[in-house]
């Protein structure tokens, strides 16, 4: 379980996070809502070590994770998928997925890894040997989480996986998430907007100015006609 407590994070004089606190349970998928440039990758961030926090608990199955390197809570198994895929572009595919076992656990158990990515992700099989800087939005996206799972998670926390991705390859990115979720991953998933991640989650936080502004079951939340409009983009 990730237990995140009273977290303040900072930017010099810039408070990005106010106070937050948010769980996720084993084997949940939670969603994070909220307008662009208002902390939820700053949460992402601080909870994978890539940026310190300045005050708060972070707890990993009651393992205090603040404070910690990252390479250290990725050996723990917790995951950070970026917006921006971070690839390597003149790497092949199947290169950019052998990346991600460079911790120990996940280079012991390397090849049945990959074969499950290749089964979750066929069409990487298909372009195994092609190069990163040559694949389409919705390519690249597949790659990324693939390559995340190839450090053997036990915590995925997924940066707003669809942008810039068609309509068919967002429903196609969520469905693969929620695969991956299915098979006993803890997921926490960010978004701008998006009524497809709020019923597939077990539960939702919106987040304004570094702040948690509602927190609740996604039948609550499509409930709420201002929720629905300001922050799913329904409604």
């Amino acid at each position: 379980m990730l237990d995140v407590s009273n977290l303040n994070t900072f930017y010099g004089q810039f408070q990005a996070l106010h106070d937050l606190s948010l769980t996720v349970e084993d084997g949940q998928m939670v969603a994070l809502f909220g307008p662009n440039g208002h902390g939820k990758s700053t949460l992402l961030k601080t909870i994978c070590g890539l940026i310190e926090a300045s005050s708060g608990s972070i707890k990993w199955n009651n393992t205090e994770l603040a404070g910690l390197s990252s390479e250290k809570i990725v050996q723990m198994g917790v995951i950070y998928i970026a917006e921006d895929r971070h690839l390597f572009p003149e790497m092949t595919v199947m290169q950019n997925l052998k990346m991600g076992a460079f911790n120990l656990s996940a280079r012991s158990s390397e090849a049945e890894t990959l074969a499950y990515v290749l089964d979750i992700f066929p069409k990487l099989k298909i372009l195994r040997n092609k190069p990163a800087s040559t694949l389409s939005g919705g390519e690249a996206r597949m790659l990324a989480i693939g390559r995340g799972i190839m450090s053997k998670p036990k915590f995925l926390a997924i940066d707003e996986p669809s942008i810039g991705l068609s309509p068919k390859l967002r429903e196609e990115v969520f469905l693969k998430i929620n695969e991956i979720r299915q098979s006993g991953v803890s997921i926490l998933l960010v978004e701008q907007s998006s009524e497809e991640v709020a019923e597939m989650a077990d539960y939702l936080y919106l987040m304004e100015d570094g702040h948690i502004v509602f927190k609740g079951h996604t039948n609550d939340a499509l409930k709420d006609e201002n929720i629905k409009k300001i922050f799913l983009g329904t409604g």
